[in-house]
C-alpha cells in the first residue's frame, strides 16, 4: 500500500512509511539534497540506495533485455514507470519518490532497474526514458 504515489513532499513520505510499517526515523532530510550522516549526499528526505544515486547523478534505467514486462515497478510508482501495451517497462521520469524507486528496484523479479551513469547508460544501450522515441503514457 502506498499512501500517495505521486508525492514527493515530506508529509507523504511519512504518510507512505506508516502506510507500509516502516519506522518513520528512517525519514532524516528535507526536500532537495541532503547529507548523510557519513557525510555522503542523498536526495530527498530518505537515505537509501537510490536516493544516493541519485545525488550522485546517475540515472535511473531498465535493462530492456531482461524486462520481463511483469509491471512490478509500475505497481511501486507510475509516476516513475511506464509499462506501454505490447512492450518493456521504461522509466518516464528521473525524479520521484526514492522510497517507491527504491522498493521497485528491490520488487523487481528479473532485477533490471539499475543506477547508472549516463555514459554507461548509452554504453549498454539501458532506457532511461530520456531517448527521443522513449514511450510516454
Amino acid at each position: 500500500m502506498h499512501a500517495d504515489m505521486g508525492s514527493t513532499d515530506l508529509e507523504h513520505y511519512i504518510a507512505r512509511a506508516k502506510a507500509n510499517n516502516r519506522d518513520i526515523s528512517s525519514i532524516t532530510g528535507g526536500e532537495g539534497m541532503n547529507r548523510a550522516a557519513d557525510g555522503t549526499p542523498y536526495w530527498g528526505p530518505v537515505d537509501n540506495e537510490s536516493s544516493r544515486a541519485k545525488a550522485a547523478e546517475k540515472r535511473l534505467a531498465i535493462d530492456q533485455w531482461e524486462c520481463i514486462s511483469c509491471g512490478t515497478c509500475v505497481e511501486q510508482t507510475d509516476k516513475v514507470f511506464f509499462l506501454p501495451a505490447d512492450a518493456k517497462a521504461t522509466p518516464i521520469a528521473q525524479d520521484g519518490p526514492m522510497d517507491l524507486i527504491q522498493d521497485a528496484i528491490e520488487a523487481c523479479p528479473v532485477t533490471c532497474i539499475h543506477w547508472v551513469t549516463p555514459e554507461d547508460a548509452a554504453q549498454r544501450g539501458l532506457a532511461t526514458g530520456e531517448e527521443p522515441d522513449s514511450p510516454r503514457p
